[in-house]
């Protein structure tokens, strides 16, 4: 009897790629021929390929592509309300679609998967490729086994920089904030942790004594945030007190950061860990520079700033010392996309009232324009803003209080007239009447 075999076919042309920049993915199908009439297919290997596409980096000022996504809900009713939806990092699924509402306290996952293409975490390299985290090497290629040394060079070995590791372990420190290091500028690879669990908390600032997280006797959760053009991310476990603090960047760092240690209880030590360039700047002046400030309008072009100052050893010295060397731009534009067109209602000035009492009506006008986030565009049918919101008044009562009426009293009584005199009688009113 002769053995049925299955084969597969050859491999389809690759589909679009996922993304235009920063990374994307695209993939190729196969298909499995058998000459079974019954039961599964036995051919071994999978159905899709994968690769990399549109590696190169998008612009400077262009938009988180997570953010992105979560933008496309905004403005869409959810239990009843509209919300700006930002990304939400915390979940246990980092390949889900999770969206924070902007000023809540709740997440929501609004797709099982986010667009291919999409890292997995802020400032790390893996994507997420049909709903899992899958690796990329440093050359922005999956399935790629090139690694980033200490210095992030992509596949160097490490000779180009050095590294600077000790552990701050002064026990007895005053309660409160304590200053214990210094990262300065260029530093790669940075990590901080605390060497056992305890009830002290870290804290990073900048050397103008602006804080970038654990700031003023505020202790945040678990997060990413942006400080010194470079991604840095905070972990506080779930148990509390039960799991050290741990900081980490990849840098490089654009400006000092000042590490501090707010004390509760005996240090049990920090450790800290970074490397700096071999070929270090000549010792001088020099600019630093923190990270570029929230755009100030998502569409249509705004302005994006940062703080740029001179500093010599992690000090700030004034601006003019550091006047032979080209400043660093300390404002951008940003978000020159074209803003989509909204329709949204208008209204007029209220008008005069019909009655100065006792009840009127005043009317304004009432319209519906087209908006595209900058300016309005035209007056367009009021059924196209129904969809939006619920149209505003066009008149209003006015003046409803009562108007002023005269009111009468019986005539009062009289004792006698004198010398033939009438005597005056005075109404509720106020007004005289003469009685003979």
């Amino acid at each position: 009897m002769k053995r049925q075999v299955d084969v597969w076919g050859s491999w389809g042309e690759w589909g679009r790629c996922s993304r235009s920049c920063g990374g994307g993915v695209s993939f190729r199908q196969r298909r499995c021929y058998s000459q079974r009439t019954e039961g599964a297919s036995s051919c071994v290997g999978p159905t899709r390929s994968y690769r990399s596409c549109n590696v190169q980096s998008c612009p400077e000022d262009s938009r988180d592509f997570r953010a992105e996504q979560c933008a496309e809900f905004d403005g869409t009713e959810f239990q009843g309300k509209k919300y700006k939806w930002l990304p939400y990092y915390g979940a246990p699924n980092k390949c889900e679609l999770n969206c924070i509402p902007k000023g809540e306290n709740f997440y929501y996952r609004h797709k099982e998967a986010v667009i291919d293409g999409t890292t997995c975490e802020p400032g790390k390299r893996d994507i997420c490729v049909e709903g899992v985290c899958q690796a990329v090497g440093c050359d922005n290629m999956l399935e790629s086994a090139k690694k980033e040394d200490k210095c992030l060079q992509c596949g160097g070995d490490g000779s180009t920089c050095y590294g600077v590791k000790g552990t701050f372990d002064v026990a007895s420190l005053p309660k409160g904030y304590n200053q214990i290091f210094i990262i300065p500028v260029g530093a790669t690879s940075i990590l901080i942790k605390e060497v056992m669990p305890s009830r002290n908390f870290l804290a990073v600032k900048n050397v103008r004594g602006e804080y970038y997280l654990n700031g003023h006797w505020t202790i945040d959760f678990s997060r990413a945030l942006h400080v010194a053009s470079t991604v840095m991310h905070y972990d506080r476990g779930s148990e509390g007190d039960l799991a050290p603090e741990l900081l980490h960047a990849r840098g490089p760092t654009t400006e000092p950061l000042v590490i501090e240690l707010i004390s509760q209880e005996p240090n049990p030590g920090v450790q800290y860990e970074y490397y700096l360039p071999v070929q270090g700047q000549a010792p001088g002046y020099s600019w630093s520079y923190g990270s570029w400030s929230e755009c100030s309008s998502e569409c249509g072009g705004g302005f994006q700033s940062r703080l740029v100052f001179c500093t010599i050893d992690n000090e700030i010295y004034p601006d003019y010392m550091c006047r032979n060397k080209p400043q660093p731009d300390n404002n951008r534009t940003c978000g020159r996309q074209t803003c989509p067109q909204t329709k949204r209602w208008k209204t007029g000035e209220w008008g005069p009232c019909s009655a100065t009492c006792g009840g009127g009506t005043q009317n304004r006008s009432v319209y519906c324009v087209a908006f595209d986030g900058q300016s309005s565009q035209g007056v367009v049918d009021n059924t196209e803003c129904m969809a939006f919101a619920q149209q505003p008044r066009s008149s209003q009562p006015c003046n409803v209080r009562p108007c002023a009426t005269w009111s009468t009293g019986p005539w009062s009584e009289v004792s006698c007239c004198l010398g033939g005199n009438c005597c005056l009688a005075y109404t509720e009113g106020g007004s005289a009447k003469s009685r003979g």
